[in-house]
């Protein structure tokens, strides 16, 4: 088998799940559109990674996909460093979605960056094949609950949390806790302005 081939046919195997564990570094001429900026990524079982022919997908270093999850990129999608996304979810990309550093995602979450335009009825609610599409962006350090379904336009800003179960549909800014169906801001979360409060925290890191 030649160099070429077996390139071709570990590429192929990553992006299908079926190497399970470890950490691979995909090179930009064994998979074009993958932009590499960082050396390692983990996929899970069953991953489905589907970049389609104007689909770009840029990460950093760190990513971590879990298994059963699903990645459809049709635009752009930018991954930052230490990205984790949690089992079973679905990230759909027509225009374009970014998600910033140290982004956690748990388990079973919805991103879509395009929706199914359905009026006026009946002359379009049945046509499946057209949509609009609006960015989507997550910041740095943002956490987000299980079973969160993220819509087009959404911007959510740097070190939020998002609870479990939220429909996200509008815009946040940093440091709140939003939920609810629509999601809305329910607090900002509490920042640690007290050089000690911060060395303790740092410490707590460093230990763990």
């Amino acid at each position: 088998m030649s160099r070429s081939s077996v390139s071709r046919s570990l590429t192929a195997r990553i992006f299908t799940g079926l190497i399970v564990r470890g950490r691979y570094q995909l090179r930009g001429v064994i998979y074009p559109r993958i932009r590499r900026h960082g050396p390692w990524i983990s996929l899970g079982r069953n991953v489905e990674v589907s970049i389609q022919r104007a689909g770009v997908l840029r990460r950093e270093r760190g990513l971590i996909v879990a298994s059963n999850s699903r990645l459809y990129v049709r635009g752009t999608l930018s991954i930052g460093q230490q990205v984790f996304i949690g089992r079973g979810s679905n990230l759909s990309v027509f225009e374009s979605v970014t998600i910033g550093d140290q982004v956690r995602i748990a388990e079973g979450v919805s991103i879509h960056d395009e929706n199914h335009v359905f009026e006026p009825i009946p002359v379009l609610s049945s046509d499946r094949n057209l949509y609009t599409t609006r960015p989507v962006s997550i910041g740095a350090r943002t956490w987000i609950g299980c079973n969160v379904s993220i819509l087009a336009g959404v911007e959510i800003g740097a070190d939020c949390v998002v609870a479990a179960g939220s429909v996200v549909t509008g815009s946040f800014p940093n440091g709140v806790l939003i939920a609810g169906s629509p999601a809305r801001v329910v607090r900002e979360l509490k920042r640690a302005e007290d050089p000690a409060v911060l060395r303790d925290v740092k410490a707590m890191t460093a230990d763990g």
